[in-house]
This record gives C-alpha cells, sequence and structure tokens, in this order.
C-alpha cells in the first residue's frame, strides 16, 4: 500500500508524463492482480494453514479484479493530471512585488517599512533554514 501512495503522488508535468506513470500504475496493477492468485493462497497457506489456503485463494481472485481496475483508474487520473498541467505549462509566473509586511507583537498591522520589513523578512528566512537543518 505504500508503494502506490508514493507512485500515486508524483505529478506528471505533461500528457507523455501522464501516459507513462498511468501506464506505469496500470502494468503494477495488472502484475500484482495475477502474481497475487499464487503469492496469497502460498502466505495464507504459511501463516493459517489449510483455513489460510482458502482465505488467500479468496484473496487471490479478488484482488485479480481489483488491482487491474486500481491500475485503469491510476492510467486515466494521470493521464489527464498530465493534460491539465500540459495547460497550464505555459502561464505566467507571478513574482512578488514586494516584501511581504509583519504584524507587530500585538498582532497588529505595522505601517510598511522597506528596510525593517525586509531585515524581518531575512530573519524568517534564516530561522526556518535553521530549523529545518537540526
Amino acid at each position: 500500500m505504500a508503494d502506490r501512495e508514493k507512485d500515486t503522488r508524483s505529478a506528471p508535468t505533461d500528457v507523455l508524463e501522464g501516459l507513462g506513470l498511468g501506464g506505469v500504475a496500470f502494468a503494477k496493477g495488472l502484475f500484482d492482480g495475477v502474481t497475487g492468485l499464487v503469492l496469497q493462497p502460498v502466505r495464507g497457506a504459511k501463516q493459517e494453514g489449510g483455513l489460510g489456503l482458502l482465505k488467500g485463494i479468496g484473496r487471490g481472485i479478488v484482488g485479480t479484479v481489483v488491482k487491474p481496475v486500481a491500475g485503469v483508474l491510476d492510467l486515466t487520473s494521470k493521464t489527464l493530471e498530465g493534460v491539465r498541467n500540459t495547460t497550464t505549462l505555459f502561464d505566467e509566473k507571478r513574482e512578488r512585488i514586494r516584501i511581504p509586511r509583519s504584524f507587530g507583537t500585538d498582532g497588529t498591522m505595522r505601517v510598511f517599512n522597506p528596510a525593517l520589513e525586509m531585515l524581518h523578512f531575512l530573519h524568517v528566512c534564516l530561522h526556518m533554514r535553521w530549523s529545518s537543518d537540526s
């Protein structure tokens, strides 16, 4: 389950990458479904004996259907996500025009002072860097 979650987190940047990631997910689902027909009964027999063998056969049969269907859904999802990211690939990236305002210790917004805001911004950035290093 953790492998599948890790695989689904990677976002495709364009249609071709979406097809590629989706195709891999589909192939993995198909492979896991077919191999589950053998592996699940063996695992069940090792853990619980004859009853485990029967449970494993049931799990293997269910996995043979469910895992390829999940692969098809992943293929569709990744392809469509790639289409979406392709359409936004050339969108203009907005850059910050000025440093964000900071708030006083009492929670009120101070009058914008470029020098003080720059110092506060640097202080926050350095603090974030140091806290992430440890």
